[in-house]
């Protein structure tokens, strides 16, 4: 006796589309979730105002600074670079340049003047940021 032919619904193929749908829209889910940023998380932003007026309060804290760098002042032999950073506040009317250290850990970052970076920084005792981490904008 000749089997009949199935006539039903084709469950193999409707399972394996759903989980190709199911994984195409976690994917893209995944893709469009908000970036999470652990940049500098819990610093507090630089105070360019106060610390025109007078920095020795602010000296020994850390800072989030974003600044355009506008040239290299000095080139150390040790790889420490110094840099004028123009930071542009709020509560200024225009940019204020700040001196920027940045230690030989940085050596191999390549930085050019006119490029803008996001920075965690620390205040030094003479007035000068110290940078802690680097990014670029």
């Amino acid at each position: 006796m000749a089997r009949r032919r199935r006539s039903g619904f084709p469950l193999r193929p409707t399972l394996i589309g759903l989980a190709a749908l199911i994984l195409a829209g976690g994917l893209a889910w995944w893709q469009r979730r908000p970036a999470t940023d652990t940049f500098a998380v819990g610093s507090q932003p630089f105070p360019a105002g106060e610390f025109l007026e007078n920095f020795f309060g602010l000296r020994g804290n850390r800072y989030l600074v974003e600044g355009r760098i506008t040239e290299q002042l000095r080139y150390g032999a040790d790889r420490t670079r110094l840099f004028a950073l123009s930071i542009s506040d709020a509560s200024l009317a225009e940019p204020c340049e700040v001196g920027l250290l940045v230690p030989s850990q940085f050596g191999s970052l390549n930085i050019q003047t006119g490029q803008a970076f996001r920075l965690l920084v620390e205040v030094d005792q003479d007035g000068l940021l110290k940078a802690l981490e680097i990014s670029k904008s």
